[in-house]
């Protein structure tokens, strides 16, 4: 960030001070030009009042001398032309109008004949534009004012001026104008740094404030003396926010922990109850039994999960060895009866050599919840198969696969959100399970990020749909 503020910062300041070393460069050629214009204009204007006797009368000789002292003081050749851009009288004897365009950068084939500016002086006018002399540029300025008698024009005075002279000036002038751009830049460098410095400070520190309340500092707060004032709102705004959102996760912490706590001692005293009512059933009727018992230590089990989450952010949870494939049998036996219900299968392809770390109950909880969306969602006759492998990277991937109609591509990031919901849904059964709430996968993700895991949806081909989740395998206790 100071790298770009400090980018920035300099791109506009070389806009800026180029933004005004240019119009003042152009100023410069400009001023230079027109002054330099204006004095050969009026030594040109004094030699047509003096020209005109000669082209009236034919006596040239005071005129050639004034030119040709004209040429020896000043370097400037100077010719003098009838109407009819005939030669009159010259500064030296090699000088010719062909001689005076081509110093001023007309073309050899051209040079000859009249130019414009001297055909407009012919027309008794003047150059109404002036030409902008450029340091680089070789050519000689040329100047043509007309010879005037009363109304009539009678002849041209042409003058061919060298610009070495101009040129230094203008370098010169440059030279100081780049002294002060370069000036201005190095001064601008010098104090850039410490600028993007006191700039950045306070996003810096909302930088460091931000991750702290990551890690789980939800007390992390960011100075509000420092920085520009917008950048001082922007950090009380932080520290509100941080603590609004401490206030929010507090309250939802404790009414998940209550709620889960209070939910778990009525359960454990109903499957007491349902326990004991096994003795007096028919040996027909134990299956279900057993399944209710299932049932109600799956819930006991959701309350233990929501216990560890409302403890997580407090706390680092404590975590236990975890067999793969036991834990995928108990929970294939598990949802035996309501496969069966709607004519579906639940496979376990698990290596039993294959153990993770995790907290308590959260590989279980999440092996029901994917497959009670398979088994809702696949319709009757799915398959729902479960199996294990472990990556090269230490990483154990359990994949929940089922060949039901699966999730369009598009929407699997979204079936991860809390509260999302597929609106064109239907279960097992034929009903509309939209009006779900639409958690289940959303809360196995947060218990997974407790044991550095991941989950990702994929869909399967032809159809259906496969879950992945991946965790760091526990190689210490595979060797047992």
């Amino acid at each position: 960030m100071h790298r770009r503020l400090t980018a920035i910062y300099f791109t506009l300041l070389v806009v800026a001070t180029l933004g005004l070393a240019v119009p003042l460069s152009v100023a410069v050629v400009d001023r230079a030009t027109h002054t330099l214009v204006m004095d050969r204009t009026a030594d040109a204007a004094r030699f047509a009042s003096l020209s005109e006797n000669a082209i009236l009368t034919g006596r040239v000789d005071s005129t050639e001398a004034e030119l040709s002292i004209y040429e020896q003081l000043y370097g400037i050749r100077a010719v003098v032309l009838d109407a009819d851009a005939r030669l009159v009288a010259a500064s030296s004897p090699d000088v010719r109008l062909q001689t005076l365009q081509e110093a001023a950068g007309f073309a050899p084939e051209t040079a000859g004949l009249p130019g414009e500016i001297v055909m407009t002086a012919l027309a008794g006018l003047r150059q109404e534009s002036e030409p902008r002399i450029w340091p680089w540029s070789v050519r000689q300025l040329l100047i043509a004012e007309p010879i005037n008698t009363g109304d009539e024009t009678v002849g041209v005075v042409v003058t061919a001026s060298p610009t070495g002279d101009l040129h230094r000036s203008i370098l010169l002038q440059w030279l100081m104008i780049a002294t002060g751009v370069a000036l201005a830049l190095v001064l601008g460098v010098w104090a850039a740094r410490p600028l993007s410095q006191w700039v950045m400070r306070p996003v810096a520190r909302l930088a460091d404030a931000a991750q702290d309340i990551s890690r789980g500092r939800l007390d992390a707060r960011v100075s509000e003396l420092d920085g520009p004032g917008e950048l001082k709102h922007l950090a009380h705004a932080f520290n509100q926010m941080s603590a609004t959102i401490t206030e929010i996760l507090d309250r939802q912490r404790h009414f998940v922990a209550y709620a889960s706590h209070q939910i778990r001692n009525p359960l454990a005293g109903v499957r007491l109850r349902v326990e004991a009512l096994g003795a007096a059933l028919p040996p027909e009727r134990l299956p279900a039994h057993r399944a209710a018992l299932e049932e109600l230590d799956r819930l006991t089990r959701t309350c233990e999960g929501l216990l560890n989450l409302a403890r997580a952010a407090d706390v680092d949870p404590e975590k236990v060895l975890v067999p793969l494939h036991a834990v995928a049998l108990q929970r294939q036996r598990a949802w035996e009866p309501v496969a069966a219900r709607r004519e579906a299968r639940v496979e376990v392809e698990v290596p039993e050599d294959l153990a993770v770390h995790l907290v308590e109950h959260t590989l279980d909880q999440t092996l029901d919840v994917l497959i009670d969306n398979a088994l809702k969602f696949g319709g009757d006759g799915v398959t729902v198969t479960l199996q294990a492998r472990r990556l090269a990277e230490g990483t154990v991937e359990l994949i929940v696969d089922d060949d039901g109609p699966g999730i369009p591509t598009e929407l699997l990031e979204q079936a991860l959100v809390p509260f999302w919901r597929n609106g064109t849904a239907r279960n097992a059964a034929g009903l509309d399970v939209a009006g779900g709430a639409g958690l289940g996968l959303s809360i196995v993700v947060t218990l997974l990020e407790l044991d550095e895991g991941t989950l990702t949806l994929e869909t399967r081909s032809p159809h259906g749909l496969r879950a992945v989740v991946r965790l760091p395998a526990a190689t210490a206790a595979l060797d047992h």
